[in-house]
């Protein structure tokens, strides 16, 4: 009797900790406002951990670099642009399309 009263009661306790991460997930400021606990924290609420934060982070510095380095494409395609325009100043013909002969 006393294994399956022990089996039930961690069933059972196992379901009230399913259903009060269904909960915190659901409306977690619905279960804060009616824990016994208090400021127990929630299986289901929303928020990054260490590995998350670090992640994030991560993520932020990768930005910072992709922005970093279009820019710098930006400014060598203005560059390149003037360069041309340049080109096409002294060799007029360029501009009609038709192949050029260097010889």
């Amino acid at each position: 009797d006393i294994i399956l009263n022990s089996v039930a009661i961690v069933f059972v306790t196992d379901i009230d900790e399913y259903v009060y991460g269904i909960l915190c997930a659901v409306n977690i400021s619905w279960v804060k406002m009616w824990s016994v606990e208090g400021e127990e924290e929630c299986v289901g609420e929303i928020g990054l951990d260490k590995d998350e934060e670090e992640d994030k982070v991560d993520l932020t510095t990768e930005i910072q670099k992709l922005i970093a380095h279009v820019e710098s494409l930006q400014l060598n395609v203005e560059r390149h642009n003037k360069k041309l325009k340049m080109v096409l100043q002294h060799f007029p013909d360029l501009k009609d399309g038709e192949p050029f002969d260097f010889c």
